[in-house]
């Protein structure tokens, strides 16, 4: 008795032939009734090797985020998650948002209950969580921003957490300030230790180039929807990699009943000088 090595999508199935010879004839009645026999036990997709493989899945990152105004406007959490939904393979982001109006780190620190960032820390372990003070203390209070950046960088530390220090931008009708914001988020970011997200050095870059453009709101403070685009491209980035560059006009996001919400859809013109911006501000920070 006779037997052949038959190729399957589970390697090479060793069958037996009854009965075979070398007659020519019968030895190719055998040999195809094998080959007939493994493909019927081979998977249907093993037998169509052009057939379309499914992607596979990209990474998975939670985030909480604490801040207040700078970081609830237009949902920023949303712009983050939406750029990786536009990446390949796709990142899952999940996002926690903590952002009352007006707090400060100091604010958030000694706020109690379970919306309280220590209390929603005690039972989350996310990849980073983002810390954004308040607008006007890294000028009018800077020890203030210093000690609390010492005490969240601490706790996270011994938690185990990545901090990311989320640099804001300056007032509209106060543009060279910037420099102060930006050397006092440095600070927290030695103290605190982490990643710093170098958004108000991205806002400068843009500002500085292009006068036409509108990053705040009517308020001089607050971001447009532009500003959010511009600052969640840092975000990412500075938390998740990519290029910046290749990131879309158009973010979309899965809504609450279902259906794609459309967070923003620029003007490719605009979006290519948000993003070479963002691009600026990040190069400046790595250097």
């Amino acid at each position: 008795m006779l037997a052949a090595n038959v190729p399957t999508n589970n390697g090479l199935v060793r069958v037996r032939l009854p009965g075979m010879t070398t007659t020519p004839p019968r030895l190719a009645f055998w040999f195809s009734l094998a080959i007939a026999l493994a493909g019927a036990l081979s998977p249907v997709g093993a037998q169509n090797p052009t057939a379309e493989q499914p992607k596979p899945e990209g990474k998975k990152i939670d985030i909480v985020f604490v801040g207040n105004s700078y970081t609830h406007f237009h949902d920023l959490p949303a712009f983050v998650r939406a750029i990786g939904l536009a990446q390949t393979p796709k990142v899952a982001i999940t996002t926690t948002m903590l952002a009352p109006g007006g707090f400060t780190l100091k604010s958030h620190w000694d706020a109690e209950g379970d919306d309280s960032p220590r209390t929603v820390l005690k039972t989350k372990t996310p990849d980073f969580v983002v810390l954004q003070e308040q607008s006007r203390l890294p000028l009018d209070n800077p020890e203030l921003m210093q000690d609390s950046a010492m005490k969240w960088g601490k706790l996270l530390k011994e938690r185990k957490l990545t901090p990311v220090w989320y640099m804001t931008w300056a007032r509209a009708a106060e543009p060279t300030t910037q420099g102060r914001i930006t050397a006092q988020y440095e600070k927290a970011h030695k103290t605190g230790g982490g990643r710093l997200a170098p958004v108000g050095r991205a806002w400068q870059a843009v500002l500085s180039q292009h006068k036409e453009q509108q990053l705040h709101v009517a308020d001089g403070s607050h971001p447009n929807a532009s500003g959010t685009y511009l600052a969640a491209c840092v975000l990412y980035v500075t938390m998740c990699g990519g290029d910046v560059m290749t990131f879309p006009d158009r973010l979309i996001v899965p809504g609450d009943d279902g259906k794609d919400r459309m967070l923003i859809d620029l003007p490719n013109g605009e979006g290519k000088r948000l993003r070479a911006g963002a691009a600026k501000g990040l190069r400046t920070e790595r250097n």
